[in-house]
């Protein structure tokens, strides 16, 4: 009997495409190693993002802080600057008053002594007739006499006999017949101040306020000419009495 021969087995065709199919399914699926390889290195790609979005932000947050400290420091400076400018302003103008005032009692010393006797002497000349006016005022009214221009010729003879005292004479004239009538004009007794009292309290209505106002001013404005009669009469070297006779009363003797 003859001995059978042994036959390798032939792969079919459709072995074969099964086969090549298998060989390029395992081909295109990646090993164990590459699978583990890719997801290594996306980790890393995301861990070295994660380190530069955090370097980011440290060098944002820097930045930031920076900027305030930036801006602080500008302010402060502004602040210590403006300080100083105020502090230099008060100094300066500290040493402006003292300067003047040394200034002022500079001059002042430098006043000669008659200029100021003179300036005295004036004053006391004013007081003097004022007094004198008070006097005799208070005696025409006991007497039920009427005053008329009885103020006016001691206004007129008081400033002209201060004018006499020389150019300091007519200074404190000036000075002191002009706050005299400022103050008559103002006062409380028979000036602004009871007029506007009276009318604010409904004591005169406002035609009898503007009236005794206006007389007011008028007197005030008649007892300054009187002074600039007096003065005039000082210059033209005639004696006050005669310089002032215009005012005087006849029943004063």
């Amino acid at each position: 009997m003859r001995e059978r021969e042994d036959v390798a087995p032939t792969e079919t065709s459709q072995t074969k495409k099964a086969n090549g199919e298998r060989g390029a399914s395992a081909q295109a699926m990646p090993s164990d190693y590459e699978r583990s390889r890719t997801t290594r290195a996306t980790s890393a790609d995301h861990t070295k993002e994660r380190i530069k979005g955090s370097n980011e932000n440290r060098r944002s947050a820097n930045a930031t802080q920076e900027d305030h400290t930036s801006l602080f420091e500008r302010v402060s400076d502004k602040l210590k600057k403006q300080a100083a400018d105020a502090e230099f302003v008060v100094r300066a103008r500290q040493a402006s008053e003292k300067s003047e005032l040394k200034i002022l009692l500079d001059r002042c010393s430098k006043v000669p002594l008659d200029v100021i006797s003179d300036a005295c002497k004036a004053g006391v000349e004013l007081h003097t007739d004022f007094n004198a006016m008070v006097a005799r005022g208070a005696e025409f009214k006991q007497k039920g006499w009427q005053y008329g221009t009885l103020d006016k010729f001691y206004h007129c003879h008081g400033h002209c006999e201060a004018v006499k005292h020389g150019e300091a004479g007519w200074v404190v004239s000036e000075a002191g017949g002009l706050g005299k009538e400022i103050n008559d004009f103002l006062s409380k007794k028979d000036g602004l101040g009871l007029r506007f009292k009276q009318l604010k309290t409904g004591e005169i209505s406002f035609a009898v306020f503007e009236s005794k106002m206006s007389a007011k001013l008028a007197d005030c404005y008649h007892d300054m000419g009187a002074n600039l009669t007096g003065r005039i009469g000082a210059l033209t070297g005639v004696r006050c009495a005669e310089a002032c006779s215009v005012y005087r009363p006849k029943r004063l003797k």
